[in-house]
């Protein structure tokens, strides 16, 4: 390639490195927009159009990694799109596969460009979560199999000042803790698959764990599920109807008991 064809392509990557804000405004808007309502279809609509957009040129621009977790996500939300005439159940797969995607883009658009926005924010979630908040905050991970009451606490204890990961299942919980010890482990109690108990024993058999306060969220008080949790290590168990002030009141509690 001759010097002024390099230079050329110089400037025109450049250019684009230029616009990646204003993309990763736009992917964080629409973001923002369907966590509030990860059900909707036309949201979910409008969070696709960027993300089409993104996939299609920032390859050619050479934002290869960028380009092509863009087009994962835009596979995904096709698939949930379809999968949501079916039922609410088959479309959650691939909209939890999407939470993680989210997170991947915008630590891309950070390696790319720096700075921060909400693009990892709707929920992630699955394998290594996603935050919000200001990263001095209280960190915790949330693992709650329900997508959609998951993005509420998410944005609730996100406006209390939480810095909140979000996955969905016992799986994605222990690589999420692989990757960063939260302060707080706050656990749904009946999941689809394993309950908050088993999923606490878990946990607390690790070494480096042992100690991690944990909170379970329930419906259930029954004497016997609040032993089951005791034995496992849970240090308290929550009503799910709890005003979001005072659960962020009792996580800092427990986080600062085990301090």
């Amino acid at each position: 390639m001759s010097d002024t064809a390099s230079s050329a392509l110089t400037a025109l990557t450049e250019r684009y490195r230029a616009s990646l804000p204003g993309k990763r405004a736009a992917i964080s808007a629409a973001a923002r927009d369907w966590r509030a309502a990860p059900g909707d279809r036309e949201r979910l609509h409008a969070l696709d159009q960027p993300l089409h957009k993104l996939a299609g040129s920032a390859g050619a621009y050479g934002f290869v990694r960028l380009g092509e977790a863009a087009r994962q996500a835009d596979g995904l939300i096709a698939d949930a799109l379809a999968a949501s005439t079916e039922s609410a159940t088959t479309a959650s797969a691939p909209l939890r596969q999407l939470f993680s995607v989210l997170r991947e883009i915008d630590e891309l658009f950070d390696s790319e460009i720096g700075g921060s926005s909400d693009v990892g924010n709707a929920c992630a979630c699955a394998g290594t979560g996603a935050c919000v908040a200001s990263a001095s905050g209280l960190q915790v991970l949330l693992v709650d199999d329900d997508v959609e009451l998951a993005a509420v606490l998410y944005e609730q204890l996100g406006r209390e000042g939480i810095q909140v990961s979000v996955v969905h299942d016992g799986a994605a919980m222990h690589r999420a803790l692989a990757a960063r010890r939260p302060d707080v482990l706050l656990l749904d109690y009946w999941l689809q698959a394993e309950t908050g108990a088993e999923l606490a024993s878990s946990v607390h058999a690790l070494a480096d764990y042992a100690d991690l306060p944990t909170l379970c969220l329930t419906t259930d008080h029954s004497e016997h599920t609040r032993q089951c949790a005791l034995a496992a290590g849970v240090l308290a168990m929550v009503d799910k109807s709890l005003p979001s002030a005072e659960l962020a009141i009792k996580l800092r509690q427990l986080a600062q008991r085990a301090a």
